[in-house]
This record gives structure tokens, sequence and C-alpha cells, in this order.
């Protein structure tokens, strides 16, 4: 889902962990600058000319933002075991596990499910059980969820480590 918010001389559009913002200013420099202004947890940033006084900047989200959603998103994976465990959860968790699902297509049992309409229905009960509170709340969670992701995708990486016995 595309979130956008609109500033007076900006316009932010998130999707997953990474942005674009189109940013009003005289140079790179500048826009550069207000970017980091209106969200300083930037990385692998690149700033293009769009016209003469407009810039376009893309980033993506940097891994430390809001820490205690990515545990948070860490530990509503465990939901991915059984479907009992995943019908017990939290809204918020449900979605998270729905939306791991979505991207990766584990657990099957749940991939077996519509889950577009299964997002939209957690989505809607998160905000009704106040558990977030507004539709707009789910930008940082889908920031979370996607930085999960590139973390627990990196080539070598192994969030769950099986030492073997020695004799």
């Amino acid at each position: 889902m595309i979130y956008s918010f609109k500033y007076r001389d900006a316009v932010i559009e998130f999707k997953g962990n990474r942005a674009r913002a189109v940013i009003h200013a005289k140079d790179p420099i500048q826009a550069m600058t207000r970017a980091r202004e209106l969200f300083p947890n930037l990385r692998e940033e690149t700033v293009k000319a769009r016209s003469a006084e407009e810039y376009v900047v893309r980033f993506k989200v940097a891994f430390n933002y809001r820490m205690s959603l990515l545990k948070s998103v860490e530990r509503a994976s465990r939901l991915k075991r059984s479907i009992d465990s995943y019908n017990r959860g939290r809204y918020v968790d449900r979605y998270i596990v729905a939306m791991l699902c979505r991207l990766t297509g584990a657990p099957e049992w749940l991939a077996a499910m519509n889950l577009k309409d299964e997002i939209s229905d957690l989505r809607r009960a998160a905000v009704v059980a106040r558990e977030v509170p507004n539709v707009m709340g789910f930008v940082d969670w889908d920031i979370a969820i996607y930085n999960f992701l590139e973390l627990n995708s990196k080539p070598g990486h192994h969030s769950r480590v099986v030492r073997k016995v020695r004799a």
C-alpha cells in the first residue's frame, strides 16, 4: 500500500520501507536537507532533478526506525506455526503474519486464503479494536515488516542458529 504525506513544499510517499519525496528546493543539497528534516531516518538516498526547482529524493528507511515495532514483528512471526495460534493472536499480529505470507508465501495454510480480503479486514479490525490509532498508523507497521524481511533475507543471515551435537 502507498502512503502519502503532503507538506507545503514537499510530498513523501511510502511503499514498504522505500520512499520517494518530491521537494521544492533551490539545489540538491537543500532538497536532501529538507528530506532529512521531514523524515530523519534515511539510508541509501539519491537525489534527481525533476524540473528547475523540484527534486525527487528516493531513499530506504533506516533499520533502526521504531525498533520496538521491529521486535513486535519478530514476535508476531511466531504465530505462523499453526492456525490456532494465528486465530488467537491480536489483530495487529495477525495482520503482520498475513503480510509476511503475502510477501513470502509462507505459511502455506494461510496462503490458501484470500489474503487481500484478510489483510483489509484485519486492518479495519485493528483500528476498531484500537490496537492502531488510525489507518495511517499502518505505515510504521509496514516499514517494520519490510525491514524485518530485508534483515532476515540477507545472504548468510540465519535468524535461528541450529548447532550439531558433538560426540
